[in-house]
């Protein structure tokens, strides 16, 4: 036969064959391969053992950076309340006075930053007037008259559904 007239079902065969050899021979290459992954493998676990031991002892090193930081947070925080306490010392405030003060300033920081304090006093400095602001208040109110009536009128249905349901 020539080459050229082959019937297509032969052509077909024929790369089959192809296709069937080529997966022996990569079978045989899984199982030459597996061995090697397992090799590999155990190299793997002995790199992760020295990670975790590397790992443990840049955490204990993190740790002891936090408590260097913390403990210097607490030194600075230390001398500035001592500075605090000799300003009012030099001003002549009563120890009441100063408590009195203090419960005002933590009373403050809980609700707000002092950031934030700070930016709302130079926003209302720069702007005189805004019209906007107004309109969002009146807006707002607006929709708390609309909430507040809608409570009364489900209090009232339920009411009267009570009174129906006692009736039965």
């Amino acid at each position: 036969m020539v080459r050229g007239t082959r019937s297509p079902e032969r052509k077909r065969r024929r790369s089959r064959s192809k296709e069937r050899t080529k997966r022996r021979r990569s079978k045989s290459r899984d199982r030459r391969s597996r061995s090697r992954d397992r090799r590999s493998r155990s190299k793997d676990k002995r790199s992760r053992s020295r990670d975790r031991r590397s790992r443990s002892k840049e955490k204990r090193s993190r740790s002891r950076e936090k408590r260097a930081r913390s403990t210097e947070r607490d030194r600075k925080e230390r001398e500035r309340r001592s500075y605090s306490r000799e300003r009012d010392r030099r001003r002549g405030e009563s120890k009441e006075k100063r408590i009195s003060g203090k419960s005002r300033r933590r009373d403050k920081s809980r609700s707000r930053s002092p950031r934030d304090s700070k930016t709302k006093n130079d926003d209302n400095s720069d702007l005189p007037f805004d019209p906007t602001n107004l309109d969002k208040e009146e807006e707002q109110k607006k929709l708390e008259l609309e909430m507040q009536k809608r409570r009364e009128r489900i209090e009232r249905w339920r009411a009267e559904r009570k009174r129906k349901s006692k009736k039965l």
